[in-house]
């Protein structure tokens, strides 16, 4: 073989190689850039989760006359239940349209979770409940996103 026939050759496989290379390189950024992107995206689904069911509880405590019998005929009452029943909505919905953590927040059981803190109509009994949620809630998150 030539000198110009190991020139091709030669120059070949340096053009086979880079290709390769850049092939494998470009793979592995887009894996990567898939797994950032779902990171991202559980980020931010479990802080709004988070966000809104504290949102809520913090209304629910401030304006829940815990331990009361409600009359119909009381306005403020009836307008206090209806904000419980607002924030409670707001924090299902929230709960049930998670994407990419919808089988952890199914795995945690957090709609039937938030259900029974919501169910209580003791004060203390609410707080304990919802601060247990919190916390499995901070904890699942964390571990999800590998932190």
């Amino acid at each position: 073989m030539g000198t110009a026939a190991v020139t091709l050759v030669g120059t070949l496989l340096g053009v086979l190689v880079g290709f390769a290379g850049n092939f494998l390189i470009q793979r592995q950024l887009k894996s990567w850039q898939r797994e950032q992107l779902v990171l991202d995206s559980k980020k931010a689904e479990w802080k709004e989760l988070i966000g809104t069911l504290c949102r809520s509880t913090r209304s629910m405590l401030k304006d829940f006359p815990f331990g009361y019998e409600i009359e119909p005929s009381d306005k403020r009452m009836t307008e206090m239940l209806n904000l419980w029943v607002d924030e409670d909505s707001e924090a299902e919905k929230t709960i049930q349209d998670r994407i990419f953590i919808a089988d952890r927040v199914q795995k945690e059981d957090i709609l039937n979770r938030w259900r029974k803190v919501v169910s209580e109509r003791d004060v203390n009994r609410f707080e304990k409940g919802w601060n247990e949620l919190h916390a499995a809630l901070v904890k699942a998150a964390l571990d999800d996103l590998k932190i």
